[in-house]
């Protein structure tokens, strides 16, 4: 799935390095790196508070920061969003030819995203289709993603006044599918759990990936401690894991987000709670020698995006 905002062009650095970077609220994730999927180099990583939100100037001057600080030259960066402030839904439509799907979207968009279509931008990637009477073809399944337009315009705005430029600003689960798909992981029925601590409590997020491609994202925010995390957690792998469900969930990755002390001990009380055959593994994700939490992951995913721009709602 490539949801694409902002402008296409020259996506490989002097040197064969690449910068891909996770914008969030809170931080700027960066990762560095040289070379291409498995056969990735050197890495470098480095992170960039925004202790005041993400005002223009400030996200403008954080990203200077962080890719002087990763000793990459100026030229385009390769952007994921962070799925707080971007949103991925699976819906189905009826019955039409592949080349009418986009202008359906377009057309349906305000069943699909929390926004106000004409103050989004949104792609779509089809995950399957169904089956219909009598062996005709029935209702096409999507994953559809949006962001509000002035959230990525204002990203965009800010790698110009740092004099970089965005070859393509994607959302975070669809970075996380491509890094994990890159990693070898099979992401068929898939969950990646993201375990993540921070001042307002702990925060658990569950990316499902079907094909490669994110289905559902959903968060668990406000929980006070670690042990918390796993009564929580458990009740919505099982619902992803029913057989009514489209997802059919059937392996569950714990990973986490500076966290990775507590993930042994809350992939056992998963392990413990859950029923039936679905597997659970604590799951540290390494690049180029270099261990990378799921932020970090996410950046490196949105690394690996060909610059190719959207253009649908331009």
């Amino acid at each position: 799935m490539a949801l694409v905002w902002g402008v296409g062009g020259v996506t490989w650095w002097r040197g064969g390095g690449r910068l891909g970077v996770l914008f969030t609220a809170g931080e700027l994730v960066g990762v560095w790196t040289r070379g291409r999927g498995a056969d990735v180099g050197a890495v470098a990583l480095a992170r960039e508070r925004l202790a005041a939100g993400p005002d223009g100037d400030r996200v403008a001057l954080a990203l200077s920061r962080l890719a002087a600080s990763l000793g990459a030259p100026r030229g385009p960066v390769h952007g994921a969003l962070d799925d707080t402030e971007a949103v991925v839904r699976l819906t189905r439509v009826p019955p039409m030819p592949v080349g009418e799907l986009r202008q359906a979207v377009r057309l349906d968009a305000h069943r699909f995203v929390p926004f106000e279509p004409d103050q989004a931008y949104i792609d779509y990637a089809v995950v399957g289709r169904e089956e219909g009477e009598a062996g005709a073809p029935g209702q096409w399944r999507l994953a559809v993603a949006a962001a509000p337009r002035s959230r990525v315009d204002a990203v965009l705005t800010a790698a110009r006044r740092a004099r970089l430029a965005v070859a393509d600003l994607e959302v975070e689960a669809v970075c996380l599918g491509r890094a994990v798909e890159a990693l070898g992981a099979p992401t068929e029925a898939a969950a990646l759990v993201d375990v993540h601590s921070a001042e307002a409590g702990w925060t658990v997020k569950v990316t499902c990936f079907g094909r490669g491609v994110p289905l559902v994202v959903r968060s668990l925010a406000g929980l006070t401690s670690p042990q918390d995390v796993a009564p929580a957690l458990v009740p919505l792998l099982q619902f992803f894991a029913s057989q009514n469900h489209p997802i059919g969930l059937t392996q569950v990755w714990v990973s986490g987000s500076g966290t990775p002390d507590v993930l042994p001990s809350l992939r056992d009380a998963v392990r413990d709670r859950l029923s039936g055959d679905l597997a659970v593994e604590e799951r540290r994700w390494q690049v180029g020698g270099r261990a990378l939490d799921v932020r970090e992951l996410a950046a490196w995913g949105a690394s690996l995006g060909e610059g190719v721009p959207n253009g649908l709602w331009r």
